[in-house]
């Protein structure tokens, strides 16, 4: 079971982004993980706060960080994916990671749905062959 460090609710995804010297944080809704398959996405557009998407849908945190304008430095700071530095051995993430992607722009809402919808099978749907 993950906790959130900062707003304390029970399995929760945390995201950080490093932000120029600002550490931008989320801790989603509260029991969002589950042992099913899940689709995860999260956007930052400078001067804004971190989203996140859960299975093609906006999550309302638990807690945001506030609106932050900069860019992201990556170059020299470490990646983490499924753990991070406040993890230890004990209470790390257990999981399989099937794809990342990563994006030089910020994906809207019926893009992010659309990416669901079609890892899911259900963006397109296949019936019978039409006779004429």
């Amino acid at each position: 079971m993950a906790t959130g460090p900062v707003a304390q609710a029970n399995n929760v995804i945390t995201v950080s982004l490093r932000v120029g010297s600002t550490t931008l944080r989320l801790e989603s809704s509260a029991n969002v993980q589950t042992t099913d398959w899940q689709h995860i996405v999260v956007t930052w557009d400078s001067g804004g706060q971190l989203k996140l998407y859960i299975n093609g849908e906006l999550d309302t945190p638990t807690y945001n960080s506030p609106a932050v304008s900069g860019v992201i430095y990556g170059s020299n700071h470490k990646l983490y994916i499924g753990q991070g530095d406040r993890d230890h051995s004990c209470s790390s993430w257990h999981g399989l990671v099937g794809e990342i992607r990563f994006s030089g722009r910020s994906r809207p809402h019926h893009w992010i749905k659309g990416e669901w919808r079609s890892a899911m099978d259900a963006l397109v749907s296949f019936s019978a062959e039409e006779l004429y």
